[in-house]
């Protein structure tokens, strides 16, 4: 059915409205003036029982789309159990051509067809003039003008909540978050993305709207918002925005004015999740950087290698020629003091003196150095060690100094770790020549050994009570050529302490000690059991 007009039906002014139309239909249908009132005698009798038995009922008003042209006028309510005046059905099915009743659900449907004499099927452009006609008729009562109205205004209510819930689906469906605020600031609407990503709702926002919600770093930026109610500036920014899981993720932000009478009335914005980008842009800034790193560190190593490479020069020189005219200093003074003795004074004897003690000190210098030196270019040959047979190695070399201070030397036992034996015995002399060198006079030397193993390390106690030092040279004492006593006190060249932190480190573990003045000192190694 080519539909041209309707009528709900209400009240016993939509009866007379519905004969008028049918009246109307039946007039530019071509149907004869007697034919007119039967169809509208017809509707009448269905419209009026539909009135006073019905629910929801509406007449509507159409050509057939059947071959054979014919009008229409199809009633339906809501009351499908209260078929009442059968008699009123039943005279009008009389009256017109073709009735139909079809129930379906909870609807009526009754349809009533009268023939077009010598009508063929109906020409759209005929059609469109129909509806016309009956867009155009005058009202025929007050009523009929307000009906129409109100239909018009339902038309357009209902066109408009189409409107906006194609519009809320279009906006829930594309992948952005969108928004709208009024003049003061408020939130009018908000999809289903920006809900969804925030977790909460409109209401939410307005209620608790919060400044977490954006990073502290770029809560400057979004102060504009607070002020845009004054201005009309649209607002392109880019905010890390919280979402419902506490996570910060970029967003690019748009917050553009919709002017009316020169004046910003609402604001509509949208933000697009950039985060991937963002990282992406972090990475290759992250990479260029790690390549001018990566540049710097092949430009470090280099000079390191030549470095290295100056100070094997220096070692094969120290090893060699330095040696060499030392030899022959110390020669020479001992020979003067013991063959010329006779021919020289006293202050004399004290130079030759002073002279071999400083050469004495210039080879010890230049041995703990070469020594240094090895440690920093020897290759390490890692094996499984007992540290008990390394340690008894290592006291056996100071068995002399040991007797002579009659000093103690208590080794608890000592458990079994990887590592390279030589450069570990090296670690244990320098500690216990440590300990036998700082002594208190009229003490005899306690020197304790101890270790203990805690997972996958293996903690060392050198433990002595000789002079002590101020702790607050701790970092000192590992340093290069750093001496905290007079060398004429204590001999020594300031390079054992740095040669053991350097065999440790090579051992990939640590090396620290505590200490009092006048009580002692006690060094702790911290070493791995198995070396990677």
């Amino acid at each position: 059915m080519y539909e041209l007009a309707k009528v709900t039906l209400e009240n016993e002014m939509d009866l007379v409205l519905a004969h008028k139309r049918s009246m109307k239909l039946a007039e530019i249908a071509g149907l004869t003036l007697s034919a007119q009132t039967t169809f509208a005698t017809a509707v009448s009798e269905i419209a009026r029982n539909t009135i006073d038995n019905g629910k929801n009922g509406c007449l509507t008003l159409g050509i057939s789309d059947e071959k054979r042209r014919s009008i229409v006028a199809c009633i339906t309510d809501d009351n499908l159990r209260d078929l009442k005046n059968k008699d009123g059905l039943d005279y009008a099915k009389r009256l017109v051509d073709k009735l139909n009743v079809f129930t379906q659900d909870n609807d009526n449907t009754i349809e009533l067809y009268q023939y077009v004499p010598q009508g063929n099927k109906i020409d759209i452009q005929v059609l469109d003039q129909w509806r016309i006609n009956f867009r155009n008729e005058p009202p025929i009562s007050p009523y009929d003008e307000i009906k129409r109205k109100s239909e018009q205004l339902k038309e357009l209510t209902e066109k408009l909540r189409d409107s906006e819930d194609h519009y809320r689906m279009l906006t829930d469906t594309l992948p952005l978050m969108m928004f709208s605020i009024n003049e003061t600031g408020g939130l009018t609407y908000v999809n289903k993305w920006m809900t969804d990503y925030f977790g909460l709702s409109l209401e939410d926002f307005n209620a608790s709207l919060t400044e977490d919600l954006i990073y502290e770093e770029d809560r400057p930026d979004a102060e504009e918002l607070a002020a845009m109610t004054n201005s009309k500036t649209a607002i392109k920014a880019e905010w890390r925005l919280r979402n419902a899981s506490g996570n910060y993720l970029w967003h690019m932000v748009s917050i553009n004015p919709i002017i009316t009478d020169n004046k910003a009335s609402a604001w509509f914005g949208f933000l697009v999740d950039i985060n991937a980008q963002k990282l992406f842009e972090q990475t290759l800034k992250d990479n260029q950087e790690l390549k001018k790193a990566q540049q710097l560190l092949q430009y470090n190593i280099t000079e390191l290698n030549r470095s290295n490479e100056e100070l094997q020069q220096f070692a094969f020189v120290a090893s060699h020629d330095l040696q060499e005219p030392l030899r022959k200093v110390t020669f020479y003074s001992d020979y003067l003091q013991m063959q010329e003795a006779l021919l020289v004074d006293d202050k004399s004897i004290r130079f030759l003196h002073g002279i071999r003690q400083a050469s004495d000190r210039m080879r010890g210098l230049i041995t703990d150095l070469l020594g240094f030196s090895q440690v920093n270019k020897r290759k390490m040959d890692l094996k499984h060690l007992s540290l008990n047979h390394v340690m008894q190695d290592a006291v056996s070399d100071f068995e002399l100094i040991i007797k002579e201070k009659n000093a103690t030397v208590e080794i608890r036992n000592l458990p079994e770790l990887q590592g390279d034996e030589t450069m570990l015995r090296r670690l244990f002399e320098n500690l216990l020549s440590n300990s036998l060198k700082y002594v208190r006079e009229d003490v005899a030397p306690v020197i304790t050994i101890n270790a203990k193993q805690e997972g996958d390390v293996v903690k060392i106690e050198f433990t002595d009570n000789g002079i002590g030092f101020d702790e607050q040279y701790l970092s000192k004492i590992f340093t290069l050529f750093q001496r905290l006593h007079d060398k004429q006190q204590f001999s020594g060249s300031g390079l054992g302490l740095a040669i053991c932190r350097k065999i440790v480190e090579m051992h990939n573990g640590s090396i620290t000690a505590t200490s009092k003045v006048n009580v002692g000192s006690c060094f702790l190694v911290r070493l791995p059991v198995k070396q990677e």
